[in-house]
């Protein structure tokens, strides 16, 4: 791989409903299970162009006020936080499967 700036830039995108497929329950397994595919196939292209992962998050952000919702012993945090913290949950999914590719080119490309 060359670390060549003139190499054209591709911004991938996955959405939170690539993570948890229809009829799962969005366990963490599956969300991680999910991610294997398209981080092998998207490491493939590091060779030819500089990557920018971005993801969204509305499954994960309304698993988790429906999780906060059902326990009133924890104090709420308002909807601007539960997103941080599910875009925070999803990016380091992202970088564990990728790190974790059996791909070789994840290694090269220094993620």
């Amino acid at each position: 791989m060359t670390d060549s700036p003139n190499r054209p830039i591709l911004l991938v995108a996955l959405g939170g409903n690539a993570l948890i497929r229809p009829g799962e329950r969005g366990t963490c397994a599956e969300q991680f299970a999910n991610l294997r595919r398209p981080m092998g196939q998207i490491a493939r292209l590091t060779d030819r162009y500089r990557l920018i992962i971005t993801h969204g998050n509305g499954p994960q952000v309304g698993n988790l006020l429906m999780q906060q919702e059902s326990c009133a012993e924890v104090p709420a945090m308002p909807l601007e936080i539960l997103v941080a913290q599910t875009q925070g949950q999803i990016g380091y999914m992202i970088e564990s499967t990728w790190r974790a590719s059996s791909w070789p080119w994840a290694a090269r490309s220094g993620a």
